[in-house]
């Protein structure tokens, strides 16, 4: 980002380079095209000889040009062809590289592109669901939004530099094992109220994080109703 010019130019020099016998003298222009924030990685380079400053109108200061308009409707396609692979480029989503493809992670771990890695939230995770379960629907879009400013405020050079000095610390919690075996029977009994059975609520629980963390758990919420629904 720093070698396009940094975030604010990145944008605006994005366009036609314009080089006169191999030296640049116009970038950074669409030349009145109408484009939008999608295309921000697209540049076109044109290269012309000297011979045609007249066509282009090219001034004695070498720092304006005009394409004429035979050759625009000849460049229009090529423009088109570098606009869908930008904007391909700004729409590219990543694929999972979980450990586990049967676990339903809080975070999902995304192979982008150039074997580089990026971590976003999982919103199809069984808490978050349950989350939205208790909450009207007009609001969900809030609860959508709220998940993606986490998601993108992540202090990963922070993290990064506290792990390397390695003065992380990871709070301790007794209850943990508690309160999840709360949680997971609050779950457990709504799933069972939409049709699962109970060997397949209890399974459709441990699936999920944080619940699969705690191997103990699944014998626990299997005594729980086994005492309350029987067998």
């Amino acid at each position: 980002m720093k070698n396009a010019g940094g975030a604010e130019n990145f944008r605006s020099l994005q366009g036609f380079y314009i080089y006169r016998n191999k030296r640049l003298i116009i970038w950074g222009t669409w030349f009145g095209m109408r484009l939008g924030e999608l295309t921000k990685n697209a540049r076109i380079r044109v290269d012309i000889p000297n011979s045609l400053d007249d066509i282009w109108g090219i001034d004695i200061t070498k720092r304006t040009a005009t394409i004429p308009k035979n050759i625009l409707n000849q460049l229009r396609k090529t423009v088109k062809d570098a606009m869908d692979i930008a904007t391909r480029k700004q729409t590219h989503r990543g694929r999972k590289e979980n450990v586990d493809a049967n676990i339903s992670y809080i975070w999902n771990r995304m192979q982008g592109r150039n074997n580089n890695f990026y971590y976003e939230l999982n919103k199809d995770n069984l808490l978050f669901k349950n989350v939205k379960d208790y909450i009207p629907a007009d609001y969900h879009s809030y609860i959508d939004l709220m998940l993606d400013e986490i998601q993108l405020s992540i202090p990963i050079q922070q993290i990064y530099i506290d792990r390397c000095n390695e003065v992380i610390e990871i709070p301790e919690r007794d209850d943990r094992l508690d309160d999840l075996y709360q949680q997971g029977i609050t779950l457990v009994e709504a799933a069972m109220k939409f049709g699962k059975s109970k060997e397949e609520a209890i399974e459709y629980v441990m699936t999920s994080e944080p619940f699969c963390t705690k191997s103990e758990l699944k014998g626990m919420l299997n005594t729980y109703c086994t005492e309350k629904y029987g067998k």
